[in-house]
């Protein structure tokens, strides 16, 4: 089956559909590297590390959460075929946790064995409770929309964290509650211990009630980068440089007191600094001295900007290790290599007397598939061997300190399009990222027959930077098709093209269809915080401006590109839909519906769940899949390619390919035609040969099935609702099916 699919990314308020579109995740689709094969779990730049029961077979499993996507990645804990513990991606289970944003730590406030959640939110910090023991499953509730927390005034005040910030949350005090540790807000400089009297006050833990004991705990403030004075002593105004923070409490030294690594933003290294108090209060009094601004010594931390640090069990020995990463939004400067941006430290020692052994910078990392920022996806039939080949744009890769430049790589698909392989063949497709003429940045590829020629160009926007301006560019495809040779593309024969009216932003998107059936290619042009511009191509190749808003909708950001076949004769245009706030969505043939799209929620499908995955949990709401703030999809034949601002991928198969022996016996070649697509009331299937006909609904439940002859049949679907529904054609040379909208 194939279709066209027009997808773009958008922030605008939305109405939802009742109906929903389910897919799953496609963990069988292979990217092999240096006889490696990676996972397509997204990628992450500057992860935050936690665990928690995520499954029922109460192991800590491992949480991620990346601050420059706000994306969630979960990763069971298994064990594989060699009896030995490993790390498996599990995508379903994003699902059960609410939308997150800026610093996620996990933590068990009401000591009932499960960890909860901590979060930031306006103002402050939101609380959600694991309530796994009272469901049987994971699910959270909220538990406090906002903390507060009484001051010198008397009066409880919401909890400030600044946003760039991550803070320490533990039981200080030893009485079993958790209390909260964080550099004060706007100011900095010196950290606040919060003191939660849910004990004192209630004699159990899951009150949240603070009490701001001191603006000064560990009795130093911090001035600049890696300068701190102590005592009553404070800094000079001229010399305070504070704008971010992140704290770790452990045990350092084995003395039974508390000590303290902090992370600064403009600060490459972390610091710890050591509890001299070792008497009465030594924690909630603690007396912090002699900082070591690199650390661990063997081999310090050395992350650009901003970095923070997680001490957990990621090892399988019991002993909480340490990982560091970036604490960063995005990557300024450019300085930081996002495809190595987890440093793993492998505790040797014990949790009260650690002693920590560098592992490698890219944790998890190197069993992803992972390009470092912005992965861009496209397709072509590079070695014109009749599949799709992959080629990749990205943000950019840091070759040194002062060289960041964007590459295309290439992925030739080894496999079929039916079932895809693809094998990681070039870095450096093309030559962009060596190339003395051209230098870019935001390398976003797409695909079109320009010109007409019957062969698929290579179009692009991309940030130039030897004119400091965003552009959309053109490089035509110069191969021979008679002849049977590959796509043959050249960096000299780069051509800008000029949009009348107006400039290309950095964040801009184009898409490439023909919109006046005049047989040219034109082109959309979706602008980042404003509206959808159509401009139509003229005879001289030149694009003038048709509708300054297209659509009549704005957008905050947004992405969007193209693929197109023929569906039953027809070419159809139908739209998947990102949204940062709302997840994907599906519209059916979105040109007749502009002014008014009928928004489809793409969901999590309850077919091909894992099997201790509670099916019984996804419902309209927690189902509809979210890859964090920006996602760039593509169309791989009915199928969807998921790139993130991560660096890496995901795979989704929608229900036609989910539903169980569906592409067992796959046969293309098999005729079948269905209209009206819409339908309403009467369904007409038109075929060649007999055979046994079914019709799905959206959860794979059978709502028909029959023998049907040759030539012209109707199926009455007026008692269905509106919706996508899947008309399987079965017969002894195979099967072949079709997706159907019903709409009243």
């Amino acid at each position: 089956m194939k279709n066209l699919f027009l997808l773009f990314l958008i922030f605008c308020p939305f109405i939802i559909s009742a109906q929903t579109f389910p897919v799953s995740f496609n963990k069988n689709i292979e990217i092999i590297k240096e006889g490696q094969k990676l996972a397509l779990a997204g990628g992450f730049n500057a992860p935050q590390f936690s665990t928690i029961k995520a499954d029922n077979d109460d192991l800590e499993d491992l949480f991620i959460f990346d601050r420059t996507t706000n994306q969630i990645l979960i990763f069971l804990q298994k064990t594989n075929t060699q009896g030995q513990q490993e790390w498996v991606f599990a995508p379903e289970y994003t699902q059960l946790f609410p939308k997150l944003k800026n610093w996620v730590l996990l933590r068990d406030y009401n000591n009932d064995g499960q960890k909860d959640i901590f979060t930031s939110t306006t103002f402050g910090i939101i609380v959600y409770q694991n309530t796994k023991n009272e469901t049987g499953n994971l699910t959270f509730k909220i538990a406090k929309d906002l903390l507060f927390s009484t001051g010198i005034t008397g009066n409880p005040l919401n909890l400030g964290i600044d946003v760039t910030d991550i803070p320490a949350i533990l039981d200080l005090d030893n009485d079993g509650d958790m209390d909260i540790l964080n550099f004060r807000p706007a100011i900095g400089t010196t950290i606040e211990w919060h003191k939660n009297l849910s004990q004192d006050n209630y004699s159990i833990s899951d009150s949240l009630v603070f009490e701001k004991e001191t603006i000064k705990w560990g009795d130093f403030e911090e001035c600049v980068c890696e300068s701190y004075i102590f005592g009553a002593n404070g800094c000079r105004v001229e010399k305070t440089e504070h704008a971010g923070s992140s704290l770790l409490v452990l045990n350092l030294d084995n003395n039974s007191s508390l000590d303290l690594l902090v992370g600064d933003i403009s600060c490459d290294y972390i610091t710890a600094l050591y509890n001299e108090n070792t008497g009465e209060n030594e924690n909630t009094e603690a007396t912090l001295r002699n900082p070591t601004s690199r650390f661990p010594s063997q081999k310090p931390i050395d992350i650009p900007t901003f970095s923070a640090v997680f001490y957990e069990d990621v090892t399988f020995d019991g002993n909480p290790d340490l990982i560091a990463a970036p604490n960063l939004y995005s990557n300024d400067g450019n300085l930081v290599d996002y495809q190595n941006s987890a440093w793993l430290y492998e505790n040797k020692g014990t949790k009260e007397n650690p002693d920590f052994e560098f592992v490698q910078n890219n944790f998890l990392q190197e069993q992803l598939f992972d390009i470092g920022e912005n992965a861009r996806p496209a397709f072509i039939d590079a070695d014109n061997d009749g599949d799709l080949d992959m080629i990749l744009g990205e943000r950019g890769h840091l070759f040194s300190s002062t060289s960041y430049k964007a590459r295309l790589q290439f992925l030739e698909n080894i496999g079929s399009n039916q079932n895809p392989k693809f094998q990681y063949r070039n870095d450096d497709y093309l030559n962009f990222a060596t190339s003395s003429t051209v230098s870019f940045q935001f390398l976003k590829p797409i695909i079109s027959d320009f010109n007409g020629d019957g062969k698929e160009d290579l179009l692009f926007t991309a940030f130039d930077l030897n004119t400091n301006q965003a552009g959309v560019f053109w490089l035509e495809n110069k191969g021979n098709v008679q002849t049977n040779n590959e796509a043959s593309f050249s960096l000299n024969d780069l051509k800008e093209i000029s949009l009348t009216g107006v400039n290309v932003g950095i964040n801009d998107e184009i898409l490439l269809t023909e919109l006046n059936d005049d047989n040219k290619i034109d082109l959309l042009l979706l602008q980042n915080r404003g509206t959808i511009k159509s401009f139509l191509q003229q005879n001289d190749g030149s694009f003038i401006l048709e509708n300054s808003n297209f659509g009549n909708q704005n957008f905050t950001r947004g992405s969007f590109a193209l693929y197109q076949t023929d569906e039953n004769g027809q070419i159809s245009s139908d739209l998947l839909l990102s949204d940062p706030e709302n997840g994907l969505f599906f519209i059916q043939d979105f040109k007749n519906q502009a002014a008014n799209f009928d928004l489809i929620p793409i969901t999590l499908s309850t077919q091909n769940l894992p099997t201790d995955f509670p099916s019984n949990l996804l419902n309209t709401q927690n189902s509809v899949l979210y890859f964090g703030n920006t996602v760039f999809p593509v169309a791989f034949d009915s199928q969807i390619l998921i790139g993130t601002v991560g660096g890496g991928l995901q795979w989704l198969s929608p229900l036609g390919e989910i539903i169980s022996g569906i592409n067992d016996n796959s046969n293309e070649d098999l005729f079948l035609k269905i209209y009206p697509n819409p339908a309403n009331n009467i369904l007409t299937i038109q075929t060649e040969e007999r055979g046994n006909l079914i019709l799905y609904d959206a959860k794979g439940q059978i709502l028909i099935e029959k023998n049907i002859q040759p030539n012209q049949n109707e199926l009455n679907i007026s008692r269905f609702a509106n919706g996508l529904y899947i008309v399987v054609f079965s017969t002894e040379n195979g099967q072949v099916y079709k997706k159907v909208i019903v709409s009243k």
